[in-house]
């Protein structure tokens, strides 16, 4: 069995869509990311995945007004991403009312990193990271640095795992 998580993308405070991570691309689809969190509902959806799109660019959660009124829009678990790279940004994004926090760039980059993050927040935190089965490597943040690339190897999931 598997679970639907409709996804919100937030753009400069509004829910949009880009095609190929092309910000010059978004199409607004709410102005409202908590209204369209609520009509998700409304529709089932029993779990939100949200993506700070200006926060993944930016490094650090930069939208995080639409996400608290998300998380107090709804009464569902949510799980975001987007530029969360430090215990600050994660403790911010749980104190909002998020529920499980996904991890990236920084997860590539820094196996301890997660390693501490689960310690303390154990599974409210989640390893996403894009992997490319055709070329074999995962790229991470590939539509803001095309060249920044990482094998995914067991060196790696050995950390995670400790």
């Amino acid at each position: 069995m598997f679970e639907l998580y409709p996804a919100i993308d937030i753009h400069q405070g509004r829910c949009v869509r880009l095609t190929q991570g092309d910000f010059a691309t978004a199409n607004v689809y709410d102005e409202s990311p908590a209204n369209a969190a609520r009509r998700w509902v409304a529709e089932g959806a029993t779990h939100l995945h949200v993506v700070d799109l200006d926060g993944a660019k930016a490094g650090h959660p930069v939208n995080v007004e639409a996400i608290a009124a998300i998380a107090q829009a709804v009464n569902i678990p949510i799980q975001l991403g987007g530029g969360i790279r430090t215990h600050a940004d994660v403790a911010h994004v749980r104190a909002l009312g998020v529920t499980r926090v996904i991890i990236g760039t920084k997860a590539v980059q820094d196996a301890q990193f997660v390693a501490d993050l689960v310690t303390t927040h154990g599974d409210a935190i989640i390893v996403g990271v894009t992997y490319d089965f055709s070329h074999y490597w995962d790229e991470y943040s590939p539509w803001v640095n095309e060249n920044m690339h990482a094998w995914v190897d067991p060196w790696y999931a050995e950390r995670i795992e400790g």
